[in-house]
């Protein structure tokens, strides 16, 4: 089934024949009316003739004649077109007051496909009795229903009403079988009834709503996915650059310690800045220990000196050394000096 087919689909009418067993006859589309089959055992056929009557007039043409033709007030009636001729099935009022009311009225007979030959007549087994049909030129000449096939003598009598000149063998009976749309135009403007406007309209907004909260979750889950798939493939990528990281990391901490041994060496050697601070001090200093980083110098000497006074003038003219501090140290004999050093030498030893 191709996708144009599927969407009629949608809207072919659910049909059903008359009566309290409400017997389905075609499912229908979601969107499609509800048809009511009158059988042809219950209507009285005419055959109206509008030649002179403009194609938009002739409905209201039509009800008028329909209401003419009625046996008896509150008749109901449902007809089709071909050209300029209307088909008319009126029906009692006991069925028109059975029918629903959402539902839209269909002859039986406006259902069984026409004959493949333009000029013919046959007779039709119906769902109640048999219908004789008198068609020329592709259009229905006459129609006559009966409880049962007729005999000879009736069957020629109704080819005489019909204008069909009597002769020829009686045709056998053919199935009446239903065709999922009927011969000819409808009747009406506008195929469904009232209510059954309203209930597509409702119909329609569910559908629409429908979509609408479909294609949210459908949208929410398309972004749920990507989430966790993008998730997913971050967790990959950290678990493979985890290495990496870490070898950054410590060539980082390497370039640093780097950097600050560089900056040892970028100054004099401790050999040579000790040996001139030994060379500044007083005679009887003997020097315990030395502790040197980038920015500061820590020296720890024993001396019976013990005027700070003496170290800050000995070392005031010194490049590196003018800066210096002098604190006893944790045991009572020892001094502590702490220097700071500059960044930048110049002039130093």
């Amino acid at each position: 089934m191709t996708l144009r087919e599927r969407l009629r689909s949608l809207f072919l009418p659910r049909r059903q024949w008359l009566g309290p067993e409400l017997l389905v006859v075609q499912p229908g589309g979601w969107f499609g009316p509800l048809e009511i089959i009158i059988p042809r055992s219950q209507c009285i056929y005419r055959r109206l003739s509008f030649p002179q009557v403009p194609v938009g007039q002739r409905f209201d043409a039509l009800a008028l004649a329909a209401d003419r033709a009625a046996p008896e007030p509150g008749s109901g009636w449902v007809a089709r077109w071909q050209g300029e001729v209307a088909h008319l099935w009126i029906f009692p009022p006991s069925v028109q007051k059975a029918l629903d009311p959402a539902a839209v009225a269909m002859a039986e007979s406006a259902l069984v496909p026409p004959p493949s030959a333009e000029d013919a007549e046959r007779l039709l087994d119906l769902r109640e009795g048999v219908e004789g049909q008198v068609w020329r030129a592709g259009r229905l000449q006459a129609s006559r229903w009966w409880p049962a096939p007729p005999g000879e003598t009736e069957w020629q009598r109704f080819l005489r009403s019909a204008g069909v000149s009597s002769g020829g063998e009686m045709p056998g009976l053919t199935a009446g079988t239903l065709a999922p749309h009927p011969w000819g135009l409808p009747a009406q403007r506008l195929v469904w009834s009232p209510a059954q406007v309203e209930r597509g309209f409702w119909r329609l907004v569910a559908v629409i709503a429908g979509l609408t909260v479909g294609w949210q979750f459908a949208a929410w889950g398309a972004w749920s996915i990507a989430v966790a798939w993008q998730s997913a493939k971050l967790d990959d990528l950290r678990s493979k650059s985890a290495p990496l990281i870490e070898a950054r990391e410590r060539a980082e901490a390497l370039h640093a310690r780097i950097e600050r041994l560089a900056a040892l060496l970028a100054g004099p050697s401790d050999y040579v800045l000790i040996a001139d601070l030994k060379r500044r001090l007083p005679a009887d200093a003997r020097l315990v220990s030395w502790l040197r980083d980038a920015a500061s110098l820590r020296v720890t000497m024993r001396t019976r000196e013990r005027d700070p006074r003496v170290f800050v003038q000995a070392l005031s003219n010194h490049p590196l050394l003018q800066s210096v501090q002098v604190n006893p140290a944790e045991r009572g004999a020892d001094l502590e000096l702490l220097f700071d050093l500059p960044a930048t030498v110049e002039g130093a030893p």
